[in-house]
């Protein structure tokens, strides 16, 4: 028996647990495919005890435990992982997803892990599992047909525990493709660093993605559907063919919500999303200064952005814009014209965040280039480095050459009072 672990967010978001573990689902049904048996426990809905008790039953005898790691939950992970092994000596214990494939060099990760996977999981996870010897670290290239992959596990968890909602409907997260094409500093997607991370631009085609949504929509009773991808609207073509094929089976009954790009959308495409579905679509548009904005190497300006609004309201499509507070090349002045700029585009949802410098982002590795300062976490405690907290509690991770810790905080919450709005993320 395979364990899959997706440890608890409960102590740093409000909405913990109501979105699908997806990664791991996807990797459980990898693995069934390949003939071995898997259990995938999201502590958001599960207990570690009972998982512990379980894994020493007759029926399952686990000997393979994975962890999925975010870097807010690593420190969490590590708890996880170390109650694991007090308590299961011979066990395997695999640390894979985004924060281990950023930073995997991390000693306390090789002081508690067996294996570390860097980069799609599901190839190298098949290999530890079939008993192959492996390095303490393994550089699992990209899946580069995603259709090949099977349908996420959903038998594996409990649907009815799930409570996204997608524009008041019973929602599910759906991922049609992976990586990114882009290059912006501060995420760790961007194409510069693919070759290192293994984060290749790949896409499922239109027909795979029709056929989850209708398992979703038929056997979980699923109206809406948040397509998670980086940049969900990268190839045009793919995304027209899914919006006819979405209208020829489910008709007005579904809702939409995507993340993309500006500069990845035109009038005829937001037309036909709309048609399809699609009620909200996500736009990271950081800033409202194009100087801020090239040295983010965001690669778009602030008039395109605002034209892309614009035209999404013309045609009914409600709009959720993120931005950014203490970027390089911001000061008081930038601030000042991003929160004007958001308040003009009269958003229907709106975040703003602090600039996090993840690992193994282009700002994480060359700091000085960008004029930033990284705060990086004592210890192995990495539950502040997030977006947003409970809350809305903001973290800063940065020393900024314009701004102090406190400044940037209250940028922050003049921003949120500023160009609040009924759907912001925060309280």
């Amino acid at each position: 028996m395979i364990y899959l672990v997706n440890p608890s967010e409960k102590h740093l978001f409000d909405n913990a647990g109501d979105r699908l573990p997806y990664g791991l689902l996807c990797l459980s049904s990898f693995l069934k495919s390949k003939g071995f048996k898997t259990k995938v426990w999201d502590l958001n809905h599960q207990n570690i005890n009972d998982m512990l008790y379980q894994a020493n039953s007759k029926q399952d005898k686990t000997k393979y435990f994975c962890i999925g790691i975010a870097t807010p939950v690593y420190d969490e992970a590590l708890k996880i992982a170390k109650k694991i092994r007090t308590n299961y000596e011979e066990v395997v214990i695999i640390a894979g997803g985004n924060h281990v494939t950023d930073f995997p060099d991390q000693t306390e990760t090789h002081l508690i892990f067996d294996h570390v996977i860097v980069g799609d999981g599901e190839n190298a996870l098949l290999r530890i599992v079939q008993g192959e010897k492996c390095d303490k670290i393994l550089y699992s290239p990209p899946v580069k047909n995603l259709d090949f992959l099977p349908m996420p596990d959903y038998k594996g968890v409990d649907m009815k525990k799930y409570s996204l909602q997608i524009d008041g409907k019973p929602g599910s997260l759906l991922i049609t493709s992976r990586g990114c094409k882009h290059n912006c500093c501060y995420c760790g997607s961007a194409v510069s660093l693919n070759k290192a991370k293994m984060k290749l631009y790949r896409e499922r085609s239109p027909e795979s993605v029709v056929e989850e949504m209708e398992v979703l929509y038929y056997k979980y009773g699923r109206k809406g559907f948040y397509f998670a991808d980086d940049v969900f609207t990268a190839n045009k073509k793919r995304v027209m063919k899914l919006c006819e094929l979405i209208n020829k089976e489910f008709g007005c009954d579904i809702t939409w919500r995507a993340t993309t790009r500006a500069d990845l959308l035109d009038e005829e495409l937001i037309v036909t999303m709309k048609k399809a579905g699609c009620n909200i679509i996500s736009l990271g548009l950081e800033s409202g200064n194009d100087d801020v904005l090239k040295k983010i190497n965001k690669g778009m300006t602030v008039q395109q952005n605002k034209k892309v609004v614009e035209t999404c309201h013309k045609h009914g499509v409600k709009v959720k814009g993120f931005f950014i507070i203490g970027l390089p090349g911001d000061d008081e002045q930038t601030v000042r014209q991003t929160i004007n700029f958001a308040k003009s585009l009269q958003l229907e949802y709106v975040d703003f965040y602090p600039l996090t410098p993840y690992p193994n982002t282009q700002i994480w590795n060359n700091p000085e280039k960008y004029g930033i300062e990284i705060i990086k976490p004592d210890s192995n405690n990495w539950s502040n480095y997030l977006q947003v907290g409970k809350g809305g509690e903001v973290f800063i991770n940065i020393k900024h050459p314009n701004f102090s810790a406190e400044r940037i905080v209250e940028l922050v919450m003049i921003a949120r009072k500023e160009c609040s709005v009924g759907g912001s993320t925060y309280k």
